[in-house]
């Protein structure tokens, strides 16, 4: 596993690291407020790694503390370009801060989010279709 500080502006961090067995699955860890300059940064980091082609990427956001309207449009948006791009986006959040506003919307029923990272692999690497196995 390794990180890479990606951007940070006065009230959010994000980097990168990458999990799973072969290190194929990049996690985007974001920190902080998840408001309009911090959609621009979360946005720009998870597009950067969707055009990586991975079978998935994850924006983990168990360590933001305020989620502003914008920057739930902002998970909305880069989850629609992820996918035009074949590439699945899960969310990890389990904090009320990121919990509540998804909810209220409704958003939670539109994006794939997850309690723990874990899971968010599991599915990412469920959700990854398997080569066709080569018949004599």
């Amino acid at each position: 596993m390794y990180a890479r500080r990606c951007e940070e502006s006065v009230s959010l961090s994000v980097h990168t690291s990458h999990h799973s067995l072969d290190g194929a699955l990049p996690v985007v860890v974001v920190a902080g407020e998840l408001d309009h300059a911090g959609a621009r940064l979360v946005r720009a980091a998870v597009l950067d790694q969707v055009a990586l082609a991975p079978p998935g990427v994850i924006a983990d956001l168990r360590a933001v503390t305020f989620l502003a309207a914008t920057g739930i449009e902002s998970l909305i948006s880069t989850d629609e370009s992820a996918q035009s791009a074949g590439v699945r986006l899960a969310l990890v959040a389990d904090q009320h801060a990121v919990m509540e506003p998804l909810q209220v919307t409704s958003c939670d029923l539109v994006l794939d989010v997850f309690e723990n990272v874990p899971d968010a692999l599991w599915a990412l690497l469920s959700w990854c279709p398997q080569p066709s196995p080569v018949l004599p």
